[in-house]
């Protein structure tokens, strides 16, 4: 689990993730972005459409939380949430897609991410 300091919890930053934010799509999920005031945050979503079950959408929540704990700390994407507010949206059923599969897709989306000029 993210420390309490990384984790978004404000439904203000929320909201305006949702207004002001950048897309980076992917195929199972996307991520919004916005650049931090101070120090960043990320939260994740999964909404009933995608997984009826509670017990489901907790498993995908947490195996999304574990792959991004890990990318975020390796010396690749180390600073990338210093700088920004990152939400990650699932939009298909995750538990069925293999977990490299979604390591490989959280990778390439956090390169896209880091990619981009800050705004």
């Amino acid at each position: 689990m993210f420390p309490r300091r990384e984790r978004l919890t404000d439904k203000r930053i929320f909201t305006a993730l949702f207004q002001k934010g950048e897309w980076v799509k992917g195929q199972t999920f996307s991520l919004r972005i916005l650049k931090a005031d101070t120090a960043g945050a990320i939260g994740f979503i999964v909404s009933r459409k995608v997984a009826k079950s509670a017990v489901d959408r907790n498993q995908t929540k947490r195996r999304l939380r574990a792959i991004f704990r890990q990318l975020l700390h390796s010396s690749d994407f180390q600073g990338l949430m210093k700088q920004r507010y990152l939400l990650v949206i699932v939009h298909r059923p995750a538990a069925a897609i293999a977990y490299d599969d979604l390591c490989r897709e959280a990778k390439g989306l956090l390169a896209r991410v880091r990619a981009r000029p800050e705004s």
